[in-house]
Formats: structure tokens, C-alpha cells, sequence
């Protein structure tokens, strides 16, 4: 099974579908037949759950990014950049070193504070 993102307008993610191999031979085939279905004038770009094709799985409100040839997810906060190596937004501010450690049997859990710029407890 290969999985297709339909692309609407400024390469924006409406739908992920899946298509058999049978059909979906390859990349262009699978489009060949989607655009079969829902007209010749739709854009689909193949994603894959493992990131090996386009960095990220597609998701509904993902933008495929054409000159990375990646799909990119939402921006969390106004404040992140996208790290095209890594695939994934980025804070201006690394994570705390203890996060997720255990202190007096509480896990300490950060969340960003895109107003101050800094990760709280």
C-alpha cells in the first residue's frame, strides 16, 4: 500500500488516501490513477509513514514544501523555525536537561511560552 497527499491551494494538505501497489506501481502511476478518480486537474505527492519519502508523513494541514521536497508540519509557535535536516520545528531555546526526570516522584514536564520565549515548568 502506498499512501498519496491531495495538495490544494498553496500546496496545502487536504486529505492523505491510500492506494494499492498493485495500482501504485510507482509514484507516477498512483497519481495517473488518483487523478483518474478525482479529475486531471488535482496535485497529489506520495508520503510514506517511515519518512523515507519527503521527510514527513503527510498530514491534513501539512504544506508540501517544493523546494525541500518535504511535507511540513504546522508551526507550533511563531517563534520555531523549521530544521529541513531534522524534519521538525525547532525552539529558539533547547529544552531543559531534566525534562522528563523524576524529582520526588513527579516528572518534571516543560511547555513553551512562546510570549517570553523560554520553556516553563
Amino acid at each position: 500500500m502506498k499512501h498519496f497527499a491531495k495538495l490544494g491551494i498553496g500546496n496545502i494538505v487536504e486529505n492523505v488516501v491510500v492506494v494499492s501497489d498493485d495500482i501504485a506501481t510507482d509514484e507516477n502511476s498512483g497519481i495517473a490513477y488518483l487523478q483518474s478518480i478525482y479529475g486531471s486537474n488535482t496535485q497529489w505527492k506520495q508520503t510514506s509513514y517511515t519518512g523515507s519519502i519527503r521527510k514527513n508523513f503527510a498530514g491534513k494541514g501539512y504544506k508540501y514544501n517544493l523546494s525541500l521536497d518535504q511535507f511540513v508540519p504546522p508551526k507550533p509557535f511563531e517563534s520555531w523555525t523549521y530544521d529541513s535536516e531534522l524534519g521538525e520545528y525547532v525552539s529558539p531555546v533547547a529544552v531543559p536537561n531534566d525534562s522528563g526526570t523524576i524529582v520526588d516522584g513527579v516528572i518534571k514536564i516543560y511547555r513553551w511560552d512562546d510570549f517570553n520565549k523560554q520553556w516553563v515548568l
